[in-house]
């Protein structure tokens, strides 16, 4: 049960962090700090992976936690 469970969850807590990212770029437009942004001497690259790289921090730390207390706690098989 564990086996389908645990990836089943991992990838909806993903989706749950994607929803929550473009909630935070919508918000940043609708209140008018991405022109500021964009105005600042950075690039827009460089904007993106700011702004991404937190979420992408926790969801592999939440990945990583979601599958290692699943072979830990539910002796899940990682093959």
């Amino acid at each position: 049960m564990y086996q389908e469970l645990v990836p089943s969850y991992t990838v909806m807590f993903v989706f749950f962090l994607v929803n929550i990212m473009a909630r935070s770029f919508i918000r940043e437009r609708d209140e008018g700090t991405l022109i500021r942004l964009r105005a600042a001497p950075v690039s827009v690259v460089s904007l993106l992976v700011g702004k991404t790289t937190p979420f992408f921090i926790v969801s592999v730390v939440q990945c990583t936690l979601l599958f290692v207390f699943g072979k830990l706690l539910f002796g899940m098989s990682w093959g």
